[in-house]
């Protein structure tokens, strides 16, 4: 939509050209950048006004009508924001991602826009994501993770992460979304990969679908660097366990070998 959107602007300019022949005259050079940079704004704000109004329709925790069209939104959306905050989103094991069969992705985590970076790389995956319960705290974040068919869990209640655990299942065997986990539980400030959370691998067995293990690389400088810098994105998908594998393997046995893949791989 970021190059879209350009398109569109330059287009606008000639056109309000035919209705206000105001770049005719010679020392009207100068409303040529003026205009262009005046559509593209109000391009993306009337982008914005859709996205969040949209999301204000979305209550929490409840699935809303139109995921379809919740879907497609965010399609359209996380590229565009990604090109805004000045991201460079680079993918690399793209082959070892399943194909045409839902899965569950786990990866290490670092900043709030983890999840934007993953669906803004991956959309054909469509992923919901588990988060936790402080997160409805957030604005348009709650609202945002549930339209995509995510769901939340209370660390210090037993009987949430259960339900979430049921949740994320029928997730997968409806074929409603993939699904994405952060096993580590809350975003790591040193960048180090704390100590996982069980439950991913173990609704991977239940649900009987493959395991995807990657890395996010350069996430949590995005909100340093902006506006002045681009940010270098590297997502790597490092391995995938058949439902097969998942399904014979001891759980923790299966976590500690992800977990140690990754860390390998961000030294």
């Amino acid at each position: 939509m970021f190059y879209v959107y350009l398109c569109l602007s330059a287009a606008a300019v000639p056109i309000l050209d035919k209705f206000f022949p105001i770049l005719r005259y010679s020392y009207s050079w100068w409303l040529v950048p003026v205009l262009f940079i005046a559509a593209f704004v109000a391009f993306i704000l009337l982008h914005a006004i859709i996205f969040v109004g949209s999301l204000m329709l979305v209550k929490p925790g409840k699935t809303p009508k139109c995921v379809g069209y919740y879907k497609l939104l965010a399609k359209l959306t996380l590229p565009l924001i990604s090109k805004i905050l000045r991201m460079k989103i680079t993918l690399s094991g793209e082959e070892l991602i399943p194909e045409n069969a839902r899965f569950i992705i786990i990866a290490n985590h670092t900043s709030i826009l983890d999840p934007v970076i993953l669906m803004a790389a991956l959309p054909e995956c469509e992923f919901a994501f588990i988060a936790k319960k402080e997160t409805t705290k957030m604005p348009v974040v709650p609202q945002f993770i549930t339209s995509q068919g995510g769901v939340f869990v209370d660390r210090e209640n037993l009987r949430s992460g259960a339900k979430a655990l049921i949740d994320v299942i029928n997730l997968l065997k409806k074929d409603k979304a993939s699904v994405g986990i952060f096993p580590e539980g809350t975003r790591s400030k040193t960048g180090e990969i704390l100590p996982f959370k069980p439950g991913a691998v173990k609704a991977a067995a239940k649900a009987k679908v493959p395991l995807t293990v990657c890395t996010i690389k350069g996430a949590a400088n995005v909100f340093k660097n902006f506006p002045l810098r681009s940010s270098p994105i590297a997502i790597d998908i490092l391995k995938t366990y058949s439902a097969e594998e998942v399904s014979a393997a001891d759980s923790e046995e299966l976590q500690n070998e992800a977990r140690a893949i990754m860390i390998e791989n961000l030294k």
